[in-house]
């Protein structure tokens, strides 16, 4: 009952255009909190999907790349060919070109490990002699010799990621080529948009407020 009572003497006291003036505001409120949450949603969604157009596009360009070298793959003792021409630890030209093409990091593995690679731990080390980790993306490529799409890694690490089985002639899986390229060069633009979003709906939501106060008096 005090409730209440305090209630309709605070209604009383604010007079209906105080009420109207608040109910404005809340209603502003949560329709520019709907429209930017929304404008957000997408924003994430489109960026999601350029990374992963991106991550397509350098995969192509890669495999053209290594088409040069020939079409056929083999391992002879113990060594990827592909055509005439051997792949090594030490010869990288095929992965750097691609690396500074497209940006996106490269990697021919034999069996499970990597052999030529444009990956470097944070000392600047190239990653040679890692090998594959288990999970989804070992066991899709070199378990059921199928393609993979999609993320690994964590916290500011995240990849987009396609990996491809390499298959000699009669079909039996022999390595994967694969790329990587960091999330979080196509997050870091939603970060923008976000902060550019809460400024406009801040702004917004003051000028309304303001222009609700001055028309109701």
């Amino acid at each position: 009952m005090i409730m209440v009572g305090a209630a309709k003497r605070w209604r009383l006291k604010l007079g209906v255009s105080g009420r109207i003036f608040l109910i404005s505001v809340a209603v502003c409120t949560l329709g520019i909190a709907l429209t930017s949450g929304y404008g957000m949603y997408r924003a994430i969604d489109e960026f999601d999907r350029l990374g992963k157009a991106s991550v397509d596009s350098a995969f192509r360009v890669f495999r053209d790349v290594l088409a040069q070298y020939g079409k056929d793959y083999r391992l002879v003792d113990g060594k990827m060919m592909i055509g005439d021409y051997t792949v090594t630890a030490e010869d990288t030209a095929a992965t750097d070109r691609v690396t500074a093409a497209t940006g996106a990091v490269m990697s021919i593995l034999v069996g499970d490990t990597r052999v030529s690679t444009s990956l470097r731990f944070p000392d600047g080390k190239r990653q040679t002699g890692v090998k594959m980790a288990d999970g989804p993306i070992k066991t899709a490529v070199l378990g059921e010799g199928k393609s993979y799409r999609g993320t690994s890694g964590t916290g500011a690490a995240v990849y987009y990621v396609a990996y491809e089985p390499i298959k000699d002639v009669n079909g039996k899986v022999i390595g994967a080529i694969g790329l990587g390229m960091l999330a979080k060069n196509f997050m870091e633009a939603v970060d923008v948009i976000v902060w550019q979003q809460g400024a406009i709906a801040l702004g917004m939501l003051v000028l309304s407020g303001l222009v609700l106060w001055f028309a109701l008096g």
